[in-house]
């Protein structure tokens, strides 16, 4: 049983529409969420991210910000323009 999802679809779709996301510490969830991410390593920081979150409105909001914001970066247009910049370069 897989503890993580090997790329983090899951993670953008969350982020697609607002919701502020957990996920377990590796490189991919890293490079999803991004710097502002949420990351756990242990139940112990996961239940303490999800209290954190529950009872501090403003850093929901603030996290569901940032989901809208950065889950732009991987859709479908802005992917595009990305590949079209490689294979200019190329």
């Amino acid at each position: 049983k897989a503890k993580y999802e090997s790329f983090g679809l899951t993670l953008i779709e969350a982020m697609s529409v607002g919701i502020p996301c957990v996920a377990y510490k590796t490189d991919i969830t890293k490079y999803v969420l991004g710097e502002e991410g949420l990351f756990y390593s242990t139940k112990e920081e996961l239940k303490d991210i999800i209290f954190k979150l529950k009872s501090d409105k403003a850093l929901y909001e603030e996290k569901a910000k940032y989901s809208l914001e950065r889950a732009k970066l991987f859709y479908k247009d802005h992917v595009k323009k990305l590949w079209e910049e490689i294979l200019k370069s190329s």
